[in-house]
């Protein structure tokens, strides 16, 4: 009986070493998947900010002004203008 349980500890002691190993292993494996995981996103949140940003910049009317001229477009005079109502306050 005592030769059983000293086999037992003998086999138990490297396989749990063996185990705690193991684990380790796959502890370091996933912290650096986090920490990737993590870069990732840091550099999508900069992406998303600087598109933001982008948008911002495009949609300012000194943009939008700069853009037309670009096309050749001109503004037009007001006076030319014709409003055709449409919805509730537009009667038959």
């Amino acid at each position: 009986m005592k030769r059983l349980a000293r086999l037992i500890v003998a086999l138990a002691v490297p396989g749990l070493l063996a185990l705690n190993a193991w684990q380790g292993w796959r502890y370091h494996r996933l912290a650096e998947e986090v920490s990737a995981l993590e870069e990732q996103q840091r550099r999508l949140l900069e992406a998303n900010r600087n598109a933001i940003a982008a948008i911002a910049a495009e949609q300012s009317t000194d943009r939008v002004a700069e853009r037309a001229r670009e096309m050749g477009l001109v503004p037009i005079d007001p006076s030319r203008i014709t409003r055709v109502p449409v919805g509730p306050e537009a009667s038959p």
